[in-house]
């Protein structure tokens, strides 16, 4: 799984326009603290008590569960996108991957299986 998402992040990132007039594409790091940011966004407009938040927050399950959903926005961009334009902003990336992550609730179990494919383990 670990290889099948660094696939799609190299190629989303080779997508994305450059963040500057030196650069040819963001960079791992960049892709990561702007998934955090939406995670973070995401988790404060879910309407759970802060203690909930709180608890999601430091849960590696629901970072797992994220990151699998991020990847699965990611794929589907690609496929029905990718043909249409050459290049696409940051930020238009990221408000559809906010706007996707709508249509989602975590759930204990689906974290749990996440968290399983994510370090291997048999789910």
């Amino acid at each position: 799984m670990k290889e099948a998402l660094e696939k799609t992040e190299d190629s989303i990132r080779n997508w994305i326009e450059p963040t500057g007039p030196t650069r040819d594409t963001i960079s791992a790091e960049e892709l990561f603290w702007l998934r955090v940011d939406a995670g973070e966004l995401y988790l404060e407009e879910m309407q759970v008590p802060p203690d909930v938040k709180g608890q999601l927050k430091k849960s590696p399950a629901f970072w797992a569960w994220f990151r699998s959903i991020w990847h699965f926005n990611d794929l589907y961009l690609l496929k029905h996108y990718r043909a249409k334009y050459e290049l696409i902003p940051i930020d238009w990336y990221y408000l559809w991957q906010i706007q996707r992550m709508q249509g989602y609730k975590p759930n204990r179990v689906i974290m749990e299986m996440a968290l399983k494919a994510e370090v291997g383990e048999e789910v």
